[in-house]
């Protein structure tokens, strides 16, 4: 997905402000071939919650889990102010 995927939750729903960054960011770097795609953006509590159950799994313990996933309450994805970008042209 990129930026301007509206009618994707992990895009619609981050904050205004960051949204409005990243386009402005990808229209810019669209000149230069660049796309900007979104790995990872808003998420749900119940999506944030699930991932630290999983790392939990994962690494053995809620001490261990959390230096990887932050609680929903934690979590800037959760209240839409982080984004992950994949493709390392855009991450430049």
């Amino acid at each position: 997905m990129t930026v301007f995927d509206d009618e994707i939750p992990a895009v619609a729903n981050l904050d205004p402000d960051l949204l409005k960054a990243l386009r402005q960011a990808a229209t810019a770097a669209a000149d230069d071939n660049v796309v900007f795609h979104v790995t990872s953006g808003w998420r749900s509590a119940d999506y944030q919650n699930q991932l630290l159950r999983e790392a939990v799994s994962t690494y053995g313990s809620e001490d261990e889990a959390a230096r990887w996933v932050a609680t929903s309450a934690m979590s800037p994805h959760v209240s839409g102010d982080a984004v992950d970008l994949g493709q390392s042209d855009a991450t430049a």
